[in-house]
């Protein structure tokens, strides 16, 4: 059987003859020199090879002459300048970032994965590499946190970490943040930090100003309290989710009520989704302000009828008590509805704390909000992270400040289009399209009967 083209296409072909034995070949073909011998092609098949590692010998040129004073005059040829001291090039360095912070890959399987194409690199070896490496990149990702707090509407989230070093001795939770940029400001930023404390960020968010999108936990609020550039901005994602956990325990006709007004409004972005920002906004002002309004005096009414201390009170104070922040989203199309793509960004680095289960410590913390940032914005524009890395490790030696943007992940794939992976790219957009067709479906009205 022949595989399919786009599988293959980039691919080394290697082409296996299978010739006829002459005791296979019948005596009446075998003598008439009319017969022809072809060879024709029936089948593909994948074969896989192993990684390589191999070693790099350097040599540089030593050009020596003895001067008759004495002295001796030396010329030797100069190696390029590497990121770090190691004794290891961009190419290997790529692979262990890529499997550790895209792959989710623990230092102690690498360890094993290495040792099994002939080479073992030990994981204490392996975290002093990327600890110096995150060093090294530094500045490209400030340069991505820098941008991605440009952006007119900043999504935030946290997530907490266990961290084995420490006072006390033993676990504590530490935390990661991410901060996601607009589509202007296209990077998916992480933060570490030794607490959920405010301190954290008040420091990554210093100059920000713009909505700030994120759910309720008190550390937002105040920030943006303290600071009238920063807006705040409600989830309506995190308020529907303490509907659905009542519905999903207790349903009832008010919970279906409740959950069909979020499903009215998110029908409406599904429609609004392609379309300009002042499109969505006018839409949104025809359309979904309405039904908003209806949902909030809904809301007042249930919320008098209700216990005090009841889960359903709770999930309608949640909304009621920072309305205004959930209607936000009315005024101004650039502004989500929710934050789920910022939870999806911190999704990305959960795969990886379930792998690797903690940091050691907060420099292993600080490794990983960098090389994240990295990967995860790799993610987002579908940019193959071991291509990337590559590049980066072998061009910012050598690279002046005043070109860093040039390896910014979307303006670096611009340049490298044969590295975007595109496969992911279609899956994703297929996928959305087949989405919005089940709720277009949804949403048309039942064919009249006969």
């Amino acid at each position: 059987m022949l595989l399919p083209h786009a599988t293959v296409a980039t691919l080394t072909r290697k082409t296996v003859r299978h010739e006829l034995d002459e005791q296979e070949i019948p005596e009446e073909l075998r003598n008439d020199p009319t017969a022809r011998r072809f060879f024709k092609k029936t089948s593909e098949q994948l074969e896989f090879t192993p990684a390589s590692i191999h070693v790099i010998e350097h040599y540089q040129e030593v050009i020596v002459r003895d001067e008759a004073s004495g002295e001796t005059t030396i010329a030797t040829a100069k190696k390029p300048p590497q990121l770090i001291d190691a004794y290891a090039g961009p190419g290997f360095w790529a692979h262990l970032t890529a499997s550790r912070f895209a792959d989710h890959l623990p230092y102690y399987r690498q360890e094993d994965i290495l040792a099994r194409h002939g080479c073992r690199i030990g994981r204490g070896t392996q975290q002093r590499w990327l600890f110096a490496l995150a060093l090294a990149v530094a500045p490209l990702v400030e340069l991505m946190r820098r941008l991605a707090l440009q952006s007119e509407v900043l999504g935030c989230d946290e997530t907490p970490v266990k961290m084995l070093a420490g006072e006390p001795p033993g676990c504590t939770k530490t935390y990661l943040w991410s901060t996601v940029g607009d589509n202007a400001h296209p990077y998916d930023c992480f933060h570490f930090t030794p607490d959920r404390s405010r301190d954290g960020p008040d420091e990554f968010l210093a100059g920000f100003q713009g909505y700030l999108q994120s759910d309720a936990y008190t550390c937002y609020e105040r920030i943006a309290a303290a600071d009238d550039r920063i807006v705040p901005v409600g989830c309506w994602a995190h308020a529907r989710r303490k509907f659905e956990e009542i519905h999903f325990s207790a349903p009832s006709v008010r919970t279906h009520t409740a959950l069909g007004y979020f499903q009215r409004l998110y029908d409406i972005e599904d429609r609004a989704r392609d379309s300009s920002v002042s499109q969505r906004g006018a839409l949104r002002q025809r359309d979904a302000k309405p039904i908003v309004t209806e949902f909030h005096q809904w809301l007042l009414e249930q919320y008098e009828r209700e216990l005090p201390k009841s889960k359903w009170r709770a999930a309608i104070a949640y909304m009621t008590n920072r309305w205004q922040s959930f209607t936000r989203y009315l005024d101004h199309g650039a502004i989500p509805i929710d934050n789920n793509r910022t939870e999806a960004a911190l999704k990305y680095a959960v795969l990886g704390r379930k792998a690797w289960l903690f940091f050691g410590n907060s420099q292993g913390g600080e490794t990983a909000a960098t090389f994240f940032t990295l990967t995860k914005s790799c993610n987002r524009h579908h940019v193959d992270p071991f291509a990337y890395l590559r590049d980066v490790y072998t061009r910012l030696p050598t690279t002046p400040a005043s070109d860093l943007p040039s390896l910014l992940p979307d303006r670096w794939i611009d340049e490298h289009p044969q590295h975007r992976l595109q496969e992911r790219a279609d899956e994703a957009r297929q996928r959305a399209d087949r989405k919005r067709a089940r709720r277009a479906q949804r949403r048309a009205p039942a064919a009249t009967p006969r």
